[in-house]
């Protein structure tokens, strides 16, 4: 064999081993895509649903402290501070609010993963 035919041979199978790392390489970058693509729906899912309860739970637990009240007798009476009670009604709607915002967040989520070239 001479060296001219070394020398395309060689070239040869350095075209062969680039185009198969070429190819190798759209592959792992699009599952790369596909993978941060899934973990920031997720990281926003779960954003957003921290978001909805913090915003919806009551802002004060009741904090155990005991106020001392002493009536016309001398006799002492025993208060506890408790937040105020929300209505059941209240409560209802503050829940169909926050199903409300989640399903309109799901669907946000599931357009964004079934098309991820239209963001671009």
């Amino acid at each position: 064999m001479s060296l001219a035919e070394e020398k395309k041979s060689l070239a040869l199978k350095q075209e062969l081993y680039e185009e198969s790392l070429q190819k190798d390489l759209v592959v792992l970058e699009g599952d790369y895509k596909k993978i941060g693509l899934w973990a920031l729906a997720g990281a926003a899912a779960i954003l957003g649903g921290y978001l909805l309860v913090k915003r919806f739970s009551p802002a004060k637990k009741p904090s155990g402290k005991k106020s001392y009240v002493y009536d016309q007798q001398g006799t002492e009476l025993v208060l506890q501070n408790l937040p105020p009670q929300e209505s059941p009604l209240v409560a209802k709607i503050k829940e169909h609010i926050a199903l409300f915002v989640l399903s309109i967040l799901k669907e946000k989520l599931s357009s964004l993963l079934k098309e991820p070239s239209s963001t671009k």
